[in-house]
């Protein structure tokens, strides 16, 4: 809990209390991203996606501008996708689980 004050002229104007909490996402984020595999990487053509713990919701497949180049929805452990129609290069996989949302880079050749 923190006290706040705010003072106008050196005279005390208003004050108020704030609580604050917090979580422990840090550490959960880490496990998420330990339970989410892409292979093979680099690929050149199908990439596998899977999820030990939570099944996957979405993955988005995304260019290093942000913009979505493919994505599907799902609920399974594991996902194919086929890149082969995308440039070379690097590129963002987003992958949703019931747990949470992790980001993982891929090269495509």
């Amino acid at each position: 809990i923190y006290v706040v004050s705010y003072c106008e002229g050196g005279l005390p104007a208003a004050s108020g209390t704030i609580s604050v909490s917090t979580t422990n996402v840090g550490i959960l984020t880490l496990e998420l991203a330990r339970d989410i595999q892409l292979f093979p990487n680099p690929t050149s053509g199908t990439l596998t996606v899977t999820s030990v713990q939570s099944p996957i919701i979405r993955i988005e497949v995304c260019d290093l501008a942000g913009r979505t180049m493919t994505f599907t929805d799902t609920d399974s452990n594991t996902v194919r996708m086929d890149l082969s129609e995308l440039a070379a290069g690097i590129y963002f996989v987003r992958v949703q689980t019931e747990a949470g949302t992790v980001t993982k880079r891929v090269v495509k050749r």
